[in-house]
């Protein structure tokens, strides 16, 4: 529910979205076991785009990019090949 409020209720609407909303998902998941939260949707990349996510975020978009860039036989810029960074380790 949280996750389609920031998509359809904010990104969407056009409004700035709630990173605490996004950060508090992301936390729920990471204590359930989650190693990584995937932004399947392009709404969401765009809080990449805009923001600072932290660890363990891995964007489908730009997983995207990388694979049709490589695809192409060109190479990827180093600034941009490393596009996950795991959770950090809980204190």
């Amino acid at each position: 529910k949280a996750v389609m409020e920031l998509i359809y209720d904010q990104v969407k609407a056009g409004k700035q979205p709630e990173l605490e909303l996004f950060r508090t998902v992301c936390r729920e998941l990471q204590n359930l076991g989650a190693q990584a939260v995937v932004l399947g949707c392009t709404e969401l990349s765009l809080l990449k785009k805009d923001n600072d996510l932290g660890d363990g975020i891995l964007d489908a978009l730009e997983v995207l990019a990388q694979e049709s860039v490589l695809a192409c036989d060109k190479r990827v810029k180093p600034e941009y090949q490393q596009l996950f960074t795991a959770f950090s380790e809980k204190e």
